[in-house]
């Protein structure tokens, strides 16, 4: 008989193909319902998330993560910055082999559960760091990134300004909202970048929840 994670996660694989051009196979799926399964165990012990529901972790959390995977090039280098539970790094590592993601968040307890996850599921493309980041990455020991993103980590403009040096040359830097929306051409003008050099992109999730997405070339 299926566990609730399980048929919450099938619900979502659908909707991941069809909103967001993502493909999630049975080995995916199998390791998403193992991180789900003990995303909720070590939240009893340490906050990772505040919904508790595996249908509203499937939907809000996961397929939300997975929003981002059209804007990843193939054997990407990404860069997830106050990732918390894992969110968008560990789902997006499991449905991209290809794309190398360091996750890095500044609580220590946090780091731990992410990299007990990382070792069980055996994600090889991805790796988890005790940082925080102060926009110097080079004595922060990170490399440039063809994506850097982040999920609530920092209001837009500030954190569209402070991922700048992550990214390399022609990579982008991506802000994943709620339902808020800044005013584009005033973040573009605080960020001394040219008209046109952030463009948003909008969606809702199948409880009707409003996201967005903040795209910025760099370079």
């Amino acid at each position: 008989m299926e566990e609730p994670v399980e048929i919450a996660l099938k619900a979502v694989v659908d909707e991941a193909r069809r909103s967001f051009g993502v493909e999630v196979g049975p080995e995916a799926l199998d390791k998403l319902a193992a991180f789900v399964t003990e995303l909720l165990k070590w939240n009893r012990k340490i906050n990772l998330t505040a919904i508790e529901d595996p249908a509203a972790v499937a939907e809000l959390h996961v397929l939300d993560s997975l929003a981002i995977g059209r804007h990843v090039p193939d054997g990407a280098k990404l860069l997830d910055v106050g990732t918390g539970g894992g969110f968008p790094g560990i789902p997006l590592a499991i449905v991209r082999p290809d794309v190398e993601c360091l996750l890095v968040d500044r609580t220590e307890k946090k780091v731990l559960f992410l990299k007990t996850v990382i070792a069980r599921l055996g994600l090889r493309n991805a790796r988890a760091a005790h940082l925080r980041i102060e926009g110097d990455p080079a004595s922060e020991g990170i490399a440039p990134s063809d994506v850097v993103v982040s999920r609530a980590f920092a209001a837009p403009g500030e954190w569209l300004a402070l991922a700048k040096p992550y990214v390399r040359p022609g990579g982008l830097a991506i802000a994943m909202l709620g339902s808020e929306e800044p005013a584009i051409s005033e973040l573009e003008a605080d960020l001394g970048v040219s008209p046109g050099a952030i463009a948003m992109e909008r969606y809702r999730l199948p409880s009707g929840a409003r996201r967005a997405l903040l795209l910025m070339r760099e370079g």
